[in-house]
């Protein structure tokens, strides 16, 4: 199985939604999605936005660029959807309404770190002619897996160690060369290998193979 990436990002209604059509679009992109082995669930919606968390083969990228498909394939499997679907993207199509997202994700194993924003928007399948959602892409931006970067894209939940964890084990176990290693030379070392093992090789990793 591929690397699972871990995204969260926010969600605006752009243009003129009514409560009601906010309430069906996050039930549509829920159900729809539930059962999928990657996607997007909303968990949090208030007024004109809402919080969500994704997942993807490799990224959430390839989620969204996934989605109408996926959206087609759940309403043949679950028939009450297919009519929720049709009338969200009537009234989309009808009134010119956007869900607009931006979202950060991470996937360790591929080295993916990135942000990125787009839109959801109705849409008719040039294959089926069924109407569908899909998404586009408006911009994103790459970035380098730093631990700094980790925290500014609000990752910091994934940390196997953190500093206070390391200098703790240092000086209760009191390793050769040991009082060489100061909290910089423990940030710095961190700041490029945000995902320790165990603490133990972080400490081989630090001290001076001389002293």
């Amino acid at each position: 199985m591929a690397n699972v990436s871990d995204a969260h990002g926010t969600g605006a209604f752009v243009g003129g939604w009514t409560e009601e059509l906010q309430d069906l679009f996050v039930k549509v992109i829920n159900t729809s999605q539930k059962d999928w082995g990657y996607g997007m669930e909303i968990h949090y919606a208030n007024d004109e936005q809402f919080s969500f968390w994704g997942t993807g083969r490799w990224s959430f990228q390839n989620t969204l660029e996934n989605l109408e498909r996926w959206t087609l394939e759940e309403c043949d499997e679950k028939p009450d959807l297919r009519p929720l679907l049709i009338e969200l993207t009537g009234e989309m199509k009808a009134h010119k309404l956007v869900c607009r997202i931006e979202f950060a994700d991470s996937e360790p194993g591929g080295g993916v770190l990135y942000k990125m924003k787009g839109d959801i928007t109705a849409a008719v399948c040039d294959r089926t002619n069924n109407p569908t959602l899909r998404w586009k892409e408006i911009s994103s931006e790459d970035f380098e897996r730093t631990r700094a970067n980790l925290v500014k894209l609000g990752f910091e939940r994934e940390f196997e160690i953190s500093s206070d964890e390391l200098m703790t084990h240092l000086s209760k176990t009191k390793p050769r060369g040991w009082e060489k290693i100061t909290r910089a030379v423990v940030d710095a070392h961190l700041e490029h290998n945000p995902y320790a093992y165990c603490i133990e090789e972080e400490v081989n990793e630090l001290l001076d193979p001389a002293a």
